[in-house]
């Protein structure tokens, strides 16, 4: 398998886990870097690291943690693929001596290959230095946003760190990347609230996703991501602010095949999403799903 094939293999390996691994809708405080020489990783390394999910952006090679006396912490540790160009210059054929000999240069030239190696985050080391604290974040909440949370009685916990956003229907959690990464309290609030609504439909809840495969791309995939965005602009409504969608249209531009294909996809997301938003909300519904009875 050739380094193009594994970067191929990491990226699809995170869309078959329903992520997108090149969008991120908050900011992170620091680009990921090499932890030793602090020279931030560009293009494709990008995306193989921010994808992982972790909140530190200090990586290390299995050779820099034995040489500072660190050691990986117990437990397995994946390592995370990262790309290089590296020079190569062809030995030079018997033409190419004479011509040298002549003095013309080397028609040969040199040439660059793409290689890979492994490195892991700081959260998977023992034994690092300390960093120095970043600066405090102000981070105002919202009072609405905040009711919209304790009103979710049977809210799944919320756990806080990574850098990606993400509900977990095995062990019914949701995991937020640190407040103070978002741009805004409106771009939290929104990206929780898309979450929240994926839980609704753990068995214990509505049960709505129970027995659908939502394996990305599929028609179960794109209706389920559709109702946690519909239902997170319904709360942000609820809440008195806006919702950003210009993330969301990027976001979903990736089951265009899908909608077109599908012409009840949307309302029947728009139809889930009402409910998730009631059922957070604990309003009443009638038997047809409707809190005042009208179609």
């Amino acid at each position: 398998m050739d380094v193009y094939e594994v970067v191929t293999k990491e990226i699809l390996e995170r869309i078959d886990q329903g992520v997108i691994p090149w969008q991120i809708t908050w900011s992170r405080r620091h680009a990921d870097r090499n932890g030793v020489s602090n020279r931030e990783y560009r293009g494709i390394n990008t995306i193989l690291t921010s994808m992982k999910g972790f909140a530190q952006t200090d990586w290390y090679t299995m050779r820099q943690i034995r040489d500072g006396g660190w050691r990986l912490k117990e437990g397995r540790q994946r390592m995370t693929t990262v790309c290089f160009f590296k020079k190569y210059i062809p030995s030079k054929t018997q033409e190419d001596a004479i011509l040298e000999v002549l003095g013309v240069p080397n028609k040969s030239g040199a040439r660059l290959t793409l290689r890979y190696y492994g490195v892991f985050n700081r959260e998977q080391i023992d034994g690092l230095p300390e960093l120095p604290p970043d600066d405090d974040v102000e981070f105002n909440p919202i009072d609405k946003c905040e009711k919209v949370i304790e009103e979710f009685a049977d809210r799944p916990q919320i756990r806080y760190g990574g850098g990606q956003p993400y509900y977990s229907p095995s062990q019914d959690y949701v995991q937020m990347p640190p407040k103070g990464d978002f741009d805004s309290p409106e771009e939290f609030y929104a990206a929780l609230f898309h979450e929240l609504v994926h839980s609704t439909g753990h068995a214990s809840r509505t049960g709505r996703t129970e027995g659908q495969r939502h394996k990305f791309g599929s028609t179960d995939y794109a209706r389920e991501e559709l109702t946690a965005e519909i239902g997170a602009a319904m709360l942000c409504r609820h809440c008195g602010i806006t919702k950003t969608f210009e993330n969301a249209v990027a976001y979903l531009q990736s089951w265009r095949e899908v909608l077109c294909n599908d012409k009840k996809c949307v309302v029947i997301a728009a139809q889930r999403a009402q409910k998730a938003v009631d059922y957070m909300l604990n309003l009443k519904q009638d038997e047809k799903g409707n809190e005042n009875g009208e179609d």
